[in-house]
């Protein structure tokens, strides 16, 4: 969702006239979709973590 956001704010600088390296909007991207990615599996590492701990503690308490 970040990266999403960041993209578009990053669109509208562009557009703006702000942003006029390529090199640096290259850079840009390349560590957000990184932050983007580190994130995500960070996520995902917590949310198995969590259901493997505590999910199964409540499908037991539902059924």
């Amino acid at each position: 969702m970040w990266a999403g956001i960041n993209t578009w704010s990053l669109g509208t600088s562009m557009i703006a006239g702000e942003i006029k390296q390529a090199n640096k909007i290259k850079t840009w991207l390349i560590s957000n979709v990184l932050g983007a990615i580190v994130v995500g599996v960070l996520f995902a590492i917590t949310a198995q973590l969590y259901l493997s701990s505590v999910g199964e503690k409540f499908v037991y308490a539902a059924t």
